[in-house]
């Protein structure tokens, strides 16, 4: 099993109100490193652009497992193959603080093409990628059901929300779910996380946000508005 690792300083506009790198920050580090695993093998973005494909993730989840790193210390991301098909990839990592293991996660990801905005096949370009190595979580994991409504809002979706292919980036739901949940959490940190993207959504798009909750179980929703399947749903377990 090969690791690819890169380490990561926290900057200011990194930190959360405990001065600590916040969960979105830790998110940004593990999507960059895996930018960068992928630029070693030319599967970037930038590499799939010339065939008219598009990487893209579908689902995230993350375990929190110690404090963060505080401002101006570092980050280690280590990441990893946990399994692929044809039209999938999953890469896992963990992240450290010193020599303590922070958090940890898995992510899916899959090659899109742009016109169609199907699954490509992944089978040629995957061929150089590195063994597979053992994966963070086992088993298939169960959403929550909430059903006591904290927040229903609506905004419009700004340029800054979007990435480098067009549409909301995976950071800014993460972002959004957890500005509702630090108002309606009472101060309690994120354990754990779980993100599952449906449909993209693209800059001035209207969006209907939705953050319920079930005990310790907090559900946020993004759904375009005047449509009924969700574009994201993210489940975040409060400590």
């Amino acid at each position: 099993m090969a690791h690819f690792a890169r380490s990561y300083p926290v900057m200011l506009f990194d930190l959360s109100f405990s001065r600590r790198a916040d969960i979105h920050s830790l998110l940004t580090y593990y999507e960059e490193c895996v930018a960068s695993f992928c630029k070693t093998y030319h599967v970037t973005g930038f590499d799939l652009d010339p065939m008219n494909l598009m990487g893209v993730g579908a689902s995230t989840r993350v375990r929190i497992l110690d404090v963060l790193p505080l401002w101006n210390e570092e980050m280690r991301v280590e990441i990893w193959i946990s399994g692929r098909t044809r039209l999938r990839l999953d890469i896992d990592f963990r992240a450290f603080y010193g020599d303590t293991a922070v958090a940890e996660g898995s992510s899916c990801w899959l090659i899109l093409d742009k016109t169609t905005r199907r699954p490509a096949n992944l089978t040629e370009l995957l061929e150089a990628l590195p063994e597979e190595g053992d994966p963070v979580f086992t088993g298939k994991h169960r959403e929550t059901v909430c059903d006591e409504r904290c927040a229903d809002d609506s905004f419009r979706i700004s340029c800054s929300d979007t990435d480098y292919n067009g549409h909301v980036g995976n950071i800014s739901y993460v972002k959004w779910a957890l500005h509702y949940f630090k108002t309606y959490a009472g101060g309690r940190p994120v354990r754990e996380f779980s993100v599952r993207y449906g449909k993209e959504c693209f800059n001035r798009d209207e969006v209907d946000v939705l953050l319920a909750r079930n005990g310790d179980d907090f559900c946020f929703t993004v759904t375009r508005h005047g449509e009924d399947a969700p574009a994201c749903r993210i489940g975040i377990l409060a400590g």
